[in-house]
């Protein structure tokens, strides 16, 4: 039998995880030892790492015994000090993985309602918090036609009463406080589309998303390939993250002045997609392409902690 090759290792190691934390909560450290945001940040973050590894762990989605999802997420959002602060987009990110959880745990259930209702709840609870994300809810509505086929006449009224059930109650709580329009114009006040200004992006941040999204849609390509290599339960969940990517690569674009919140969902759902390419990729140039992506993450960690942006290029 082959001895696994340093890759190999990497990927299926039971200490990678922990390494990886261990350098991360370090690296963190460095901007932010007196700081309550960040300290907050570092305890979110470690909550999400672990609801990715249990997402994996409940789902299969490596097919391997792996925790490399979780390892993908710390090292690439470590490259972003920049979404390291606490704010409100760590409970949109958590509520986007509570709704997968969900979300599939409903695929081949039988009765399978009152999963649905949790997953548009988490959504309706997140939009309260970041309005734009209610487009979530179509992109899971996709996923429920085309990927998952659980969209029935129950299961929609479920998912319908499931989103507006937050608003509905914080609704009831602003018109008994007397404010209820004003409320209503401050959400309506965060729709804001508009075609994509490089002069007015900070150059962190377009460089940022060059990386994520670049590196994602070459795993996303490769999953399209290799899909068949799946079960079609885990083709099935890996298709409605890519329905939800897309939907985030978009509104990166459409939606640049809330870069923050957007990104860090971006380098959230691009985890288990990059996870899953850089563990099971095969052939001669996949070990070098695992060192390559790897290199790159960490010149987008040294460009983002140094500030070396402006001396590579400025838009403004």
């Amino acid at each position: 039998m082959a001895r696994p090759n340093l890759r190999s290792r990497i990927v299926t190691g039971t200490f990678t995880l922990p390494a990886v934390a261990a350098f991360v909560a370090l690296l963190w450290l460095v901007h932010g030892v007196l700081d309550g945001k960040f300290w907050a940040g570092l305890g979110a973050t470690a909550v999400i790492t672990y609801l990715l590894v249990e997402l994996n762990n409940r789902n299969a989605l490596l097919r391997i015994r792996s925790r490399m999802m979780g390892c993908t997420f710390l090292v690439l959002y470590s490259a972003l000090p920049f979404l390291h602060d606490w704010d409100v987009g760590y409970i949109v990110a958590g509520s986007l993985l509570m709704s997968y959880f969900t979300l599939f745990a409903s695929y081949g259930e039988s009765r399978n309602s009152g999963r649905i209702f949790y997953a548009f709840a988490f959504v309706g609870l997140s939009s309260l918090f970041y309005p734009p994300y209610a487009l979530v809810a179509l992109a899971f509505f996709v996923s429920m036609l085309f990927q998952l086929r659980i969209l029935t006449v129950r299961n929609f009224w479920a998912s319908l009463f499931g989103y507006v059930l937050p608003y509905w109650l914080v609704g009831a709580w602003h018109l008994w406080q007397g404010d209820f329009m004003v409320w209503v114009a401050s959400l309506l006040q965060s729709w804001h589309f508009a075609l994509p200004h490089l002069a007015e992006l900070p150059a962190h941040v377009l460089g940022a998303f060059v990386v994520v999204a670049g590196l994602t849609f070459i795993a996303m390509i490769h999953y399209k390939n290799t899909a068949y290599n799946d079960k079609i339960k885990v083709r099935m969940f890996f298709y409605t993250i890519i329905t939800v990517e897309v939907l985030l690569l978009l509104g990166c674009v459409f939606l640049s002045s809330d870069h923050d919140i957007l990104l860090r969902l971006l380098a959230l759902n691009s985890a288990p997609l990059l996870a899953h390419h850089l563990s099971l990729a095969r052939g001669r140039g996949s070990d070098i392409w695992f060192y390559t992506s790897l290199c790159i993450i960490i010149a987008l960690g040294i460009f983002n902690y140094f500030g070396l942006w402006s001396n590579l290029f400025n838009f403004s």
